[in-house]
């Protein structure tokens, strides 16, 4: 079999990183789950599932906790939050599809580095919560490339709740203690984001990812008014789905979603 350092080296889907048909996505976190599954149950499709199942409910776990000590809702709300979370359909194709653990897992360590840096009630100081929530964001983005973007959540979240030392800063030049730390913090994300870019750089091997029409069909047509249509309707169309997730789809590959040509469309 593949040994552990081969999937170091590996995209998602069992291909060097610098071959250059690779995938490049680069998720061993996940795939060492993939290993451990197999070593523990064996090929049976029910662990794998099973294993998916818990990796949910204990990200329905840490979502509910932020509602409570972040956002600081009541309890009432905030069990009705978890509860809407755990059981959203948009969840259905990750949770239930052995493939979507990159987004499950992923999903986790996203929530559990935001709540680590956000919640004033753990015992770590401060500086060092902002350190271990840049650690998991590292995780988290070895689960799934996604998984990067929870160290700007963590920022501009930061931000909002520091914003009237920050506006003080900018409109008077007066520094407060306050504003020193999240001067201090806001460096610490900046250069955490930086290394997991080089890292994430370096693994591309020197060439990038090549897709085919029919992963993304927007993307290869070549009138611009289409792709700016088609791609502005995908994110309103993704949008919807959170509201009202009445069409879902295992594989939105293939023009599962037709090209909007005008603006009648």
């Amino acid at each position: 079999g593949t040994s552990v350092w081969q999937v170091l080296g590996n995209d998602y889907w069992g291909t060097p990183m610098w071959d250059a048909s690779s995938h490049k996505s680069y998720r061993p976190l996940t795939t060492l789950t993939f290993r451990l599954n197999n070593w523990l149950f064996g090929l049976q499709p029910r662990w794998f599932h099973v294993v998916n199942i818990l990796l949910h409910s204990v990200s329905c776990v840490l979502f509910t906790r932020i509602t409570l000590v972040v956002a600081r809702l009541d309890a009432k709300f905030a069990t009705a939050a978890g509860l809407l979370f755990a059981a959203h359909p948009i969840h259905t194709e990750a949770v239930t599809g052995i493939v979507g653990r990159a987004d499950v897992l992923s999903c986790l360590l996203f929530l559990l580095s935001f709540l680590v840096y956000h919640d004033g009630g753990l015992s770590l100081e401060r500086k060092n919560r902002v350190l271990v929530s840049c650690g998991l964001a590292a995780l988290s983005m070895l689960a799934k490339e996604t998984g990067f973007t929870v160290l700007l959540v963590n920022l501009l979240y930061d931000l909002f709740k520091c914003y009237p030392h920050v506006k003080r800063v900018i409109l008077d030049g007066k520094w407060s203690e306050e504003s020193l730390q999240f001067a201090r913090r806001t460096g610490t994300i900046f250069m955490a984001m930086s290394v997991l870019l080089v890292f994430r750089l370096a693994m591309l091997q020197g060439s990038l990812p090549k897709f085919s029409s029919q992963d993304n069909p927007t993307a290869f047509h070549p009138c611009p008014h289409v792709r700016l249509l088609t791609f502005s309707f995908l994110a309103t169309f993704n949008f919807w789905l959170l509201l009202c997730p009445s069409t879902l789809s295992h594989d939105w590959q293939m023009g599962s979603i037709p090209l909007v040509t005008s603006l009648a469309d």
